[in-house]
């Protein structure tokens, strides 16, 4: 069985599908070009330490700026993804969602996805199970420019986030990296549970009414 779920989030082109690959090589599809798939969340099941028999899932779940569909349309999908793994009474153990520390400005899609995050962790303690994780460090153009962007980011956005318990980490790309980061999440003796999983599956209430 499953120990839990983690949701690995971010705006396409922003190395979700790598990420997972690098937990379970070949596990997604990675796109490649401007155009994206409409890929559906696609989730992976990893055995994190065979001597105490611990897996967790973990979700790839698609972009905001999804080629094919709206940014709403992208939610839907989510939320119905979250409310499917609270009816089931998996445990959420957190969200990885990453950024790409090279891109000189914060996309409008990006900035749609950290508010709709934002939101979405809105209950106590929710953000103590998010991990913003900065990718793409081998794009920089030296340490110092790569750590100023990051304090930028910090700066300009995540810092409401990192006060209410949201962590920053920087990912080189390494299996042994994303590997620590779902390990870290899943060791945790907290589960997540959103507010708008309780309105949707408590409180009956349809998708339209929590937005």
């Amino acid at each position: 069985d499953s120990h839990g779920m983690v949701m690995v989030m971010g705006v396409t082109g922003s190395g979700k599908s790598t990420f997972v690959n690098l937990l379970k090589p070949g596990a997604v599809r990675v796109e490649h070009g401007l155009h994206s798939a409409p890929e559906p969340p696609q989730a992976v099941k990893l055995v994190l330490d065979r001597r105490h028999r611990r897996s967790v899932t973990v979700v790839d779940t698609p972009g905001f700026d999804d080629t094919q569909r709206s940014g709403s349309t992208v939610l839907k999908e989510i939320l119905r993804y979250l409310s499917v793994q609270y009816t089931l009474n998996i445990p959420l153990k957190g969200i990885i969602y990453l950024h790409q520390i090279h891109e000189t400005r914060m996309r409008g899609s990006a900035t749609q996805y950290l508010k709709t995050l934002q939101s979405l962790c809105s209950g106590p303690d929710a953000l103590k199970n998010v991990i913003f994780v900065t990718t793409r460090w081998d794009m920089v153009k030296n340490q110092e420019d790569g750590m100023r962007r990051e304090q930028e980011l910090i700066d300009d956005w995540l810092s409401p986030m990192l006060e209410k318990g949201a962590t920053v980490m920087r990912f080189h790309g390494s299996p042994a990296e994303a590997q620590a980061m779902v390990s870290r999440l899943v060791s945790s003796e907290e589960s997540l549970v959103l507010d708008v999983q309780r309105e949707l599956v408590d409180d009956e209430k349809s998708i339209s009414e929590t937005q």
